[in-house]
């Protein structure tokens, strides 16, 4: 997978903080990540897991085409 870039870990906690507050269904969430994905080509939950399962300062995401 390339890797196009990069977010901050804290801006990237406030704004996944704030997509929860306002879409709080687990199921909601699912499926806007989808779409995201499916229009961008990014995938988010790999973006969201490496939020939560590492301490990195920089969050980095890769698109599902490359």
């Amino acid at each position: 997978m390339r890797i196009r870039g990069g977010i901050e870990r804290s801006e990237f906690q406030s704004a996944y903080n704030k997509f929860r507050a306002i879409i709080p269904a687990k199921s909601e969430q699912k499926q806007l990540e989808k779409r995201f994905a499916d229009e961008s080509g990014f995938d988010s939950y790999q973006a969201i897991k490496q939020l939560e399962q590492t301490e990195s300062s920089l969050i980095k995401v890769g698109d599902r085409n490359g």
